[in-house]
């Protein structure tokens, strides 16, 4: 199975055992078994609806997966369903026997009363025959007749219809008038049905009958039972005579066996079961005719079978039928149906053909087969039993048994080739001949026409033999020959046909294939051949081995498969190489025929050399490379040559490519026939034994490389250097070591030197292992001083070279050396004495003689004479012991000024020399400047400039130094000053100087220098001054940031606030005044227009003591913030205050500058912050003036343009970014409209026009723009009444503006202003002619609506600095247009004008737009309106339903006027806003109460006393509504007929019960006129009287017995039922008389109600004549009236006195 997950399925789960040990939770063991289809989650039905619900969707296995769902969704309900229904039936049919069980019990009990304290087992279980057997097999259950043998019992037959009285026969009628026959009497009295007396249908059973009577009333009604003695005797004796007629034995023959006690067997044993006979418990023999089926004759043997028949022969058996039953039985044989079996006469023990109780009669059956195939029969042997009893006869032949599988494999063989295949066949049956054929010649109708004796062709098989015959036990050799023509599977299908009929297929297969071989693995993998190599032209693998050493070998490790399935024998050839170039090219191939010859002088060897490869195998061979000259390349081809191969025919070989397989990649076929002129005399081509060509082919070939490499070694370190040197003859030994860098072991040894240096190593010769490391170690011994140098040789085994360490050493004799480093005379004046010591020290051993000299290569002169030296060294030479020392005394006598270096010479016999450096510095003093030129690149007019210069003292001689005073043409233009004006110089000391310089004219200086004096320097040392003096300089930027970024000095300098700045709001500019130079400068800022002054404090005079009052007192406080104080002002308030009283001036806006003066520091940015403050919309421009120091003013340009609506609500006025909005909340439809008064503030200097426009929200508006046209002015004036005002120059006045169709609805106007001319004249220019249309297009919001909102006045002037009042009123919708909750949004647009001129516009300072260019002000309108409804919540979850009765009328026995059923219903108010309404019910419904929660006492009254109740939002109110039951109510029964639709008050009838049902609502009005019902339904149930009978008739009775009949009076109905009886009779005797007279009857509400009663009728005749009389039953709850009408006859005639009242 594949793992492979498929595209879209569900990933496999993996669960954890579960950590308890008593966990019953196994699905971990559900997942790991079923991983690809179990699931943890449990898809309940509801899951699958969704699921299919939310399908149809683009993922391919969720429908899959929701269809597989919803296919076991279904099929679970339907099982679940058949479930269901076989539990209902098995519950069914468990009640139904317990109820069978029950009444067997209770009759066999009857007249018993001890038989249940018996302890006897109950009666026979009636579950197993209720059952339904048929639907329980369907469903795969169970059934009793699985388990238990037992027969139904026999049902009874139906009873017949008992005719009456009057049509009975009579005595006479049988003896005079019948013809029929007469009962002989010769019935069996057990089979006799039992007489039962059957009661007449006025027979009836009363109470006082069926209760036990007691001893006196026996003793006195005994006359009455009681027989006479002389009928007693005569009845007895004819019941004796009666019995004796019965009493004999009948022939058990004649009894059927299905008979109660006909069926008795001897083959089982009966069984015996207690019984109670006469009081006691005796044991009798149970009939197992009542169980067991009847069983006569038992058939020997049970199944007649022919074994062994031929064909043409007879065969017979006898059957033998013995009795199993207690009497003698008949049986008759019918023969069977086909012709090849018959049944002979019958062989009886008796005459008549009648067998004994255990006698047998035989029967003969003969067999006549035509054929040796199967034959089926049966014999049927009929008896008295109800069923025949039928024997199986068969004819069964053991047919054979072939052990010869059905595909017969003949396996694979060569193309060309044969294979002989045997095959053993074992019969293991009966014996059988056989005959085999092709396929296609089955069937035939003559065996001798395609038979062969010999063989049978099918080709590429031959089987033979055709024709074979076995006996059990034996066996034959099938043998098959397979010779195969192509590559392909051959199959052919042979028929075997046996004698008995039978015919069976085989499969002969077969496989062609053609001899090859395939390279598997090559250990460590083929080597891929390099770029540009030359290789074999026929080889295709290529085998490089590792680079070996002479005398080593290395092997590679090959697997060949056989990809064939047949032996094929081999044997290895080593040839030389045919080599080609890498790339020949097209037509530069090396053809097929490739001449290859014996490569034997190879390196290379293979194990094993020949062989068979086993089929289908893998067989590993082992390649070795063992090379014998070093540096060398081996190169042969390994051919693998197959022996015996056969010719494919040439009809294969002109098969199309389409009939051959293709050849597998990396499988090598054969392709080359091997040449028998390079590889031996052997022939190509031979015949084989069997007649077959054969031949011998190359399979396989392996090109085989390999390199022999030089044993390589290292020496670490390949050479040793001894440090140092070493002293004469004293040895020394040095570590180093060998490693062997070859792929084998190597054997070395080493030279020695013993002339004049001794060199040995240890050990001289010895083995290395590959890649192991040897240590060794040098020793050397120096024979002379001086340098050891020499190469020590080490031979390798099988290494031609030699390799060589080089050894290096310096043998040393005596040493003396210098221990003085250097002589350092240090710094001398002539005629000076300076004394220093020089130190020397033997370092060796051995006594040396020295001498020490100043060297002569420094005395010499430049003219080659040799000068004096100034040194003297005290001692010159000496001799110093082994490791001693001394200290050596040089003087130097300088005479001229000069620098000494020399070097003193220590010589030594036989020893190194050792020399040591001496100095000595003869001078004068040498001061100078590090720089004699002082450079200043940035210097501003008088602005002091400090720099450092260096003086430094040359020598090491101390001096003083002093300035002048400046020197030059530009002295004057500056002044120099000088931190250190003179001091001392100490010995190469470097002082540093500050020079303060300080230019006083602008421009440049440069002829200006300073001297400095050095004591004992003739000349002064000069001082150069170059600088450029510079003025101020000072640039201006501005930014948005109090942090200037960047500067840009290609933007244009303007102050702009932007283009939507709001009202009251204060937007920050900065501008960067910024000094590039080091000159401080002060600086001014002013606003040319809207300058804004801050208020100053109060100012008091200097010196003058003003007493402090008690209200400047509080005016100063009231200043100054306090939070504790809730008068004091807060921060925002302060603000607005500043606001305020910079806005003072009325101009709308002020520009306020901080700081607006100043210092400008060197090279420093002041920022200066610009506020802007405005409380009006427009456009401003302004300049702000700018002055630094004695630069020109620089004017930069303000602009600003305000947006927004100044306006605001008092409601809003606090936060001035909350959009204004007033909720009028939730209201009920139809109320009275909701005003609310708005306060409008204008904090402006200028009066504001507003005019009020009201828009509605509409849902789903799909209108984009509002297009506003209007002729003038778009909000001009209006009066009270709403009229525009005429300006009085204008005579004409111009239209009011108008909407198009499509402005419904409006918001901040975004159009543009078109101005046209309606003159056609250019001549007529009068202004007030003139019409401007004014032509807007903004966004669609809103409907333009005055309701349900309307704004009052639509028109209001509120003043500057003060506010102005506006109403707006909410009118709730009316009722029919709300439905449900409606939400109403609105909103109010203000649209502002100025009527002042200055207001408008001030000349190149500040412009304001009105009307639709102005922002409008804004007021949010919200409310919801929803019909006035209640939530109701009944008691009951049925409603509001009253159930009652007539009866209830009925207190203690007495029958009351009414009856109230009272339920309740909780009132809730769900809604968001008081309701007020009043509650109406009509009768039969009455409102009893009212009881409102958290409203007591006198509250409560008060709302009840207005007929309103008022209840607030999530309060509730309990309703007490009763349903007044009436004897009027209980009348209309009568009156009222069935239900029609829209009657509130029906009756319906339903099994003798009447039932008033009535239909109202309690109406619920509230204040707005609306209403709300709620159902309520009551039923009234009128009983009724039934009786059991509507006429009981007593027939004819003696007079003056009492006679008594019983009677059933019910009340069926759900009401108590109060009833009486009255007699009506015709005649005043009252032979009637009924018991009792009155009563009560319960309802019928459940089985143990007593809703029945039994009343008992007397009739006693007075007289012998007819009575009859009407008994009258009638209630007093409206029950309906009955009559039973009573009939009896008197009459004086004995033989109608009854003796038993029945």
């Amino acid at each position: 199975m594949s793992l492979v997950q498929t595209p879209g399925a569900e990933p496999p789960m993996y669960l954890q055992r579960p950590s308890s040990g008593r966990s019953q939770d196994i699905s971990h063991v559900l997942a790991s078994t079923f991983r690809e289809l179990f699931t943890r989650d449990v898809v309940t039905p509801d899951t699958v609806k969704y699921l299919n619900t939310s399908r149809h969707g683009d993922d391919v296995y969720h429908e899959r997966y929701v269809e597989d769902l919803r296919k076991i969704q279904a099929e679970r309900e339907r099982r679940m369903q058949e479930v269901s229904m076989l539990e209902r039936h098995i519950i069914q049919a468990r009640a139904r026997a317990t109820s069978a069980d029950e009444r067997a019990l209770n009759r066999v009990a009857e007249g018993y009363n001890t038989y249940h304290d018996l302890g006897l087992p109950p009666v026979r279980s009636h579950f197993c025959y209720l059952l339904d057997s048929d639907l329980l097999k369907r469903h795969g259950l169970l059934v009793p007749e699985h388990f238990s043998t037992q027969e139904p019992p026999p049902q009874k037959p139906p009873e017949a219809v008992e005719l009456p009285n009057y049509a009975r026969d009579t005595l006479t009628f049988h003896e005079h008038v019948s013809t029929s026959p007469v009962d002989d009497g010769y019935d069996d009295p057990d089979e006799l049905p039992r007489k039962e007396v059957k009661r007449s249908p006025q027979t009836r059973v009363t109470q006082e009958e069926s209760r036990p009577k007691t001893i006196k009333e026996g003793l006195r009604e005994v006359w009455k039972e009681a027989m006479p003695p002389v009928s007693r005797v005569k009845e007895r004796s004819v019941l004796a005579n009666l019995e004796e007629r019965h009493n004999f034995l009948r022939n058990p023959r004649h009894i059927p066996p299905s008979a109660p006690h006909g069926g008795r067997t001897l083959v089982k044993k009966k069984k015996k079961l207690p019984k109670l006979v006469g009081g006691r418990s005796v044991y009798v023999e149970d009939s197992p005719a009542e169980k067991e089926p009847a069983v006569v004759f038992v058939a020997s043997p049970s199944e007649v079978v022919f074994r062994q028949y031929s064909v043409g022969q007879v065969y017979e058996m006898i059957l033998d039928l013995k009795n199993v039953t207690t009497a003698s039985r008949q049986c008759r044989v019918i023969p069977p149906k086909t012709s090849h079996f018959s049944v002979g006469l019958g062989q009886f023990p008796g005459e008549q053909g009648i067998v004994a109780p255990g006698m047998s009669c035989q029967y003969t059956v003969r067999f006549a087969p035509d054929s040796l195939a199967d034959y089926d029969d049966c014999v049927q042997v009929q008896t008295q039993s109800a069923s025949p009893m039928y024997i199986k006869v068969k004819g069964r032949r053991e047919p054979p048994a072939l052990t010869l599988p059905s595909v017969l494999d003949c396996g694979h063989c060569l193309v060309g080739g044969c294979r002989v295949v045997q095959f053993l066949c074992r019969n293991e049956g009966g014996p059988g001949r056989f005959c085999l054929m092709p396929k296609k010649n089955w069937p035939t109708a003559n065996y001798r026409s395609i038979s062969t004796p010999g063989r049978v062709e099918l080709a590429p098989f031959e089987v033979r033999p055709a024709v074979f015959q076995l006996m059990p036990g034996e066996a034959i050799l099938l043998e098959i020959l397979f010779a195969p023509t192509s590559i392909k599977t051959f199959n052919q299908t042979v028929t075997m046909v046996c004698d008995n009929c039978q015919i069976k297929h085989f499969t002969v297969k077969g496989v062609g294939q053609t001899a090859g071989v395939e390279m598997m693995m090559v250990a460590g993998g083929e080597s891929e051949p390099l770029p540009g190599e030359i290789l074999d032209a026929t080889a295709r693998h290529l085998i490089r081995f590792d680079s070996v050493h002479p005398m080593t070998f290395a092997q590679r490790t090959m697997a060949i498969r056989n990809t064939t399935d047949v032996e094929l024998p081999f044997h290895w050839q080593m040839v030389k190489p045919t080599l080609e170039p890498p790339d020949p090219g097209e037509g530069e191939k090396v053809s097929g025929n490739i001449e290859c010859y014996p490569d034997v002088g190879t390196a290379f060897s293979i194990v094993p050399e020949g062989g068979v490869l086993q089929p289908s195998n893998t067989e590993e061979f082992v390649v070795t490379f063992a090379p014998t000259q070093e540096e060398t390349s081996y190169n042969s081809v390994l051919h693998m040559i197959l022996h015996h191969i056969p010719e494919i025919p040439p009809s294969d070989e002109d098969a199309t490519p389409r009939d051959r397989p293709p050849t597998p990649e990396g499988k090598a076929d054969i392709h080359r026939q091997k040449s028998s002129d390079s590889l031996g005399s052997q022939s190509s081509s031979k015949a084989s034994e069997d007649g077959l060509r054969v031949r011998d082919v190359i399979a396989l070939e392996v090109e085989l490389k390999g390199t022999c490499r030089t044993f390589n070694a290292l020496l670490d370190p390949y050479a040793i250097i001894v440090p140092g040197q070493l002293l004469l003859s004293t040895p020394i030994k040095k570590h180093f070591r060998m490693i062997n860098t070859s792929r084998w072991m190597l054997s070395f040894s080493w030279e020695s030197l013993s002339d004049p240096h001794i060199l040995e190593v240890e050990p001289p010769a010895g083995h290395i292992e590959a890649g192991d490391v040897m240590d060794m170690q040098l020793s050397i011994t120096g024979g002379r001083p001086g340098l050891l140098e020499h190469r020590l040789s080490c031979h390798i085994q099988n290494r031609r070279e030699p390799i060589s360490l080089y050894i290096r050493a310096n043998i040393k004799g005596p040493e003396v050396i210098i221990e003085t480093p250097s002589l350092d005379f240090g710094l001398a004046q002539p005629g000076d004495v300076v004394v220093r010591e020089i130190h020397v020290r033997n370092t060796c051993q051995i006594r040396a003689k020295w001498s020490l000299q100043e060297s002569a290569a420094f005395l010499e002169a430049e003219d080659g004479s040799v000068l004096p030296s100034e040194f003297e060294l005290t001692p010159s030479s000496g001799e110093l012991p082994p490791l001693g020392s001394l200290a050596v005394r040089a003087v130097f006598k300088p005479a001229r000024c000069r620098s000494v270096r020399t070097v003193f010479v220590l010589m030594v016999p036989n020893g190194p020399d050792s020399h040591v450096g001496a100095q000595v510095e003869v001078q004068t003093p040498q001061v100078c400047l590090m720089s004699c030129q002082l450079v200043i690149e940035e210097i501003y007019t008088d602005v002091p400039v400090r720099r450092e210069i260096t003086l430094l003292n040359q020598t090491l001689l101390e001096t003083d130094f002093t300035w002048g005073q400046p020197e030059g043409p530009h002295a004057e233009r500056c002044s120099v000053e000088f931190g250190t004006p003179s001091g001392h110089l100490g010995p190469r000391e470097k002082v540093n100087i500050t020079v303060t310089f300080t230019g006083h004219t602008q421009g440049e200086i440069s002829e200006v220098r300073i001297p400095c004096r050095i004591q004992g320097m003739v000349d002064p040392v000069y001082l150069t001054v170059f600088c450029q003096v510079r003025g101020l300089t000072v640039s201006y930027n501005v930014s948005k940031e109090p942090e200037l970024e960047s500067e840009d000095s290609n933007s244009d300098l303007v102050l702009d606030f932007g283009q939507d700045v709001q009202i009251h709001g204060n937007p920050r500019r900065f501008l960067h005044i910024t000094n590039h130079t080091a000159i401080m400068a002060p600086f001014s800022i002013q606003v040319d227009y809207f300058h804004a002054r801050p208020p100053s404090p109060p100012s008091q005079k200097a010196g003058i003591f003003h007493p402090v009052t008690k209200g400047s007192r509080r005016q100063l406080l009231g200043r100054t913030p306090n939070i504790a104080d809730p008068l004091s002002k807060t921060p925002g308030r302060s603000q607005v205050d500043f606001s305020q009283a910079l806005l003072r001036d009325g101009k709308g806006a002020a520009f306020l500058v901080h700081p607006a003066a100043g210092v400008l520091m060197p090279f420093h940015t002041v920022t200066v912050e610009i506020t802007s403050y405005s409380d009006i919309w427009g456009e401003y421009r302004d300049q702000l003036i700018c002055k630094v120091k004695d630069l020109a003013p620089v004017s930069i340009p303000v602009r600003m343009t305000v947006v927004g609506c100044p306006l605001n609500f008092q409601m809003t006025a606090a936060f001035r970014d909350q959009q204004p909005v007033v909720r009028y909340g939730t209201h009920v439809s139809g109320v009275a409209p909701i005003t609310r008064n708005m306060r409008v503030n204008n904090p402006c200097p200028y009066d504001i026009r507003v005019d009020w426009q009201s828009f509605n929200y509409r849902k789903e508006d799909a209108q984009l723009l509002d297009l506003m046209v209007s002729y003038g002015q778009a909000f001009p004036r209006r009066d009270k009444n709403g009229d525009e005002i005429v300006p009085p120059e204008v005579k004409e006045s111009p239209r009011r503006p108008f909407e198009t169709p499509d402005t419904l609805g409006t918001t901040p106007a975004l159009g543009e202003v078109v101005e046209e001319e309606p003159t056609d004249s250019p001549q007529e220019e009068a202004p007030e002619r003139r019409k401007v249309v004014l032509v807007n297009l903004r966004p669609h919001e809103g409907q333009r609506a005055n309701q349900p909102y309307d704004i009052t006045p639509k028109q209001l002037v509120i003043p500057a600095r003060s506010h102005g009042n506006i109403r707006v009123t909410f009118t709730p919708l009316h009722n029919q247009d709300v439905e449900t909750g409606i939400d109403c949004n609105a909103f109010a647009l203000g649209f502002m004008s100025l009527d002042s001129k200055v207001a408008l516009s001030v000349p190149g300072k500040v412009s304001r737009v009105q009307g639709y260019h102005m922002t409008p002000l804004r007021l949010e309108m919200t409310s919801h309106v929803k019909p006035a409804q209640l939530t109701l919540e009944p008691a009951d979850e049925e409603g509001m339903v009253y159930y009652t009765a007539a009866s209830d009328l009925m207190q203690q026995g007495q029958l009351s006027s009414e009856f109230l059923k009272t339920t309740s219903c909780t009132v809730t108010n769900k809604t968001e806003t008081p309701l007020q309404f009043r509650l109406v019910t009509t009768p039969p419904f009455l409102l009893l109460g009212v009881e409102v929660a958290g409203v007591k006492g006198r509250g409560f009254a008060r709302t009840q006393a207005s007929g309103y109740y008022t209840l607030n939002p999530r309060q509730n109110m309990k309703v007490s509504i009763a349903f007044r039951v009436s004897m009027d109510l209980v009348q209309l029964v009568d009156k009222l007929a069935g239900w029609r639709e829209g009657d509130k008050m029906w009756l319906s009838r339903h099994g003798g019960e009447r039932r008033l049902h009535f239909t109202q609502n309690m109406v619920i009005q509230f204040n707005n006129g609306t209403t709300q019902n709620l159902p309520l339904r009551a039923s009234l149930v009128v009983p009724s009287i039934s009786l059991s009978a509507e006429t009981v008739d007593f027939g004819v009775c003696m007079v003056e017995q009492e006679r008594e009949m019983d009677i059933v009076i019910a009340n069926p109905t759900a009401s108590d039922c109060y009833w009486t009886a009255t007699i009506e009779s015709r005649d005043r005797d009252q032979a009637f008389q009924v018991t009792p007279a009155s009563g009560m009857l319960q309802g019928a509400l459940s089985h143990i109600a007593q809703n029945k009663a039994l009343l008992k009728l007397n009739f006693s005749a007075r007289h012998s004549k007819a009575f009859e009389c009407v008994i009258v039953f009638q209630g007093v709850l409206g029950e309906e009236v009955r009559r039973l009408q009573v009939k009896g006859q008197g009459s004086y005639d004995g033989r109608h006195e009854a003796i038993m009242d029945v």
